[in-house]
């Protein structure tokens, strides 16, 4: 009897110890955990005029961002700025660390590069979203709508 407990101990304990490292990566995200074709909902307030847009001003964009899985996307938006429409395509780069978090940064053709604070979800399926910069304050919510290998 003594014999069959000091057993399942043994074999418990290197389950345990053999299995953990097998939830930590199983729960890990890398550039590849963005990888297709993702809807992003983004909405806060401009604070100060840029590019010629009035501030304060509401601020919502609807966009299709493209990523590849390796740390490129591209972006093609629909923006609403305090009542003005326009469209834009921009391209970007994103880093994401084995935690989950990471950065996001558009370089918008106009010369203004807008840098955002990401976490993504359900291993890759969505991220939320920040910006860093000090003429806005955004927030922005990310779906995957197509995976492409």
């Amino acid at each position: 009897m003594k014999r069959n407990i000091v057993l399942a101990l043994l074999a418990t304990t290197f389950l345990v110890l053999n299995m953990a490292p097998l939830a930590r990566a199983d729960g890990g995200c890398s550039l590849a955990s963005l990888k297709g074709s993702y809807a992003n909902l983004r909405q806060g307030t401009l604070l100060t005029s840029v590019l010629g847009l009035p501030a304060p001003a509401s601020w919502v964009e609807v966009a299709r961002e493209q990523f590849d899985g390796a740390g490129s996307f591209i972006a093609t938006a629909t923006l609403n700025i305090g009542g003005i429409v326009f469209n834009a395509t921009a391209p970007g780069t994103y880093t994401i660390n084995s935690d989950c978090t990471g950065t996001k940064t558009v370089f918008v053709a106009t010369g203004v590069t807008v840098t955002e604070i990401i976490i993504v979800i359900g291993g890759g399926t969505k991220y939320i979203a920040t910006d860093t910069e000090p003429f806005a304050v955004v927030q922005g919510r990310a779906e995957r709508i197509t995976q492409e290998d």
